[in-house]
């Protein structure tokens, strides 16, 4: 580890830092930013090591002491700053002072899917189709782990390194298998290789999904927050079911994928 004590906002880390807030300097350098303590103890948990670790100075003593000790056997540099120079390299209003610089999860596993789960582990996924919106994808995300899914397929879907994705899932990009598809074709391939039932959702389906069991391993779709699931993906499925709901016609895409991830437990040994 080393430790670097840091005044300057020209520093070039810290440039670098603020870079990473948008998608193409993401893209380019294949590294992602963290924010939050809770965010940085997932990662750390999941085994992942950072490149760069960035502390205010107003972070609590007890709490720097326990990172440092941490990442102390690592490579990892840690850059100490003022609280001003922290809050130039958030978008929070109310930054906790511990930032992160991560390579990008594939490239850390040297594979497209991340974090693979047990194999003894019955199978369970989620698909998002073309969610657009991160915030979604990050609770969609957030569910599938709190629920116990081994991981989520994404297609079209949103970024997963945005600030937003990574606050909504809290941590579970870290604990999820993730894979991302450029089509519906490619993903139905690697579905159809693993034998996934897949399950969609659609609040004009008839059956509800009370009235359906769910057959592992399989795989659960999530379309768009306003076009639904393409018609390939739908064509896809085994089953496609609506929750049923009295006084609105929809629920928010990551309060559907809330109810639906809880329901398939629901009389279903898996």
């Amino acid at each position: 580890m080393e430790l670097i004590s840091v005044t300057s906002r020209a520093n070039e880390t810290l440039r670098f830092a603020r870079a990473l807030q948008e998608k193409k300097h993401r893209d380019r350098s294949r590294r992602f930013f963290t924010e939050g303590l809770t965010l940085f103890r997932e990662a750390l948990a999941a085994g992942l090591v950072p490149e760069t670790v960035v502390l205010s100075d107003k972070l609590e003593a007890k709490t720097q002491k326990r990172i440092l000790e941490a990442l102390a056997q690592t490579d990892a540099r840690v850059l100490r700053v003022p609280e001003d120079l922290s809050r130039s390299i958030s978008p929070e209003h109310a930054p906790q002072g511990v930032f992160a610089i991560f390579a990008f999860l594939e490239d850390t596993e040297n594979s497209k899917f991340v974090h693979k789960k047990d194999k003894k582990s019955i199978a369970r996924y989620i698909i998002l189709e073309k969610i657009q919106d991160p915030g979604n994808a990050g609770s969609m995300l957030r569910s599938a782990a709190a629920f116990g899914y081994t991981g989520a397929f994404l297609c079209g879907a949103a970024d997963l390194y945005h600030p937003k994705t990574m606050r909504g899932a809290m941590g579970a990009l870290f604990s999820l298998e993730l894979a991302a598809f450029e089509s519906v074709s490619d993903l139905l391939s690697e579905c159809d290789r693993r034998s996934l039932t897949l399950y969609g959702t659609s609040p004009h389906a008839p059956q509800t999904i009370g009235a359906t069991r769910f057959a592992a391993p399989f795989a659960v779709c999530f379309g768009n927050e306003g076009a639904g699931m393409s018609e390939e993906l739908t064509r896809a499925c085994d089953e496609v079911f609506s929750i049923p709901m009295r006084g609105a016609e929809s629920l928010n895409a990551a309060a559907a994928c809330a109810v639906v991830l809880y329901e398939t437990q629901r009389g279903n040994e898996l």
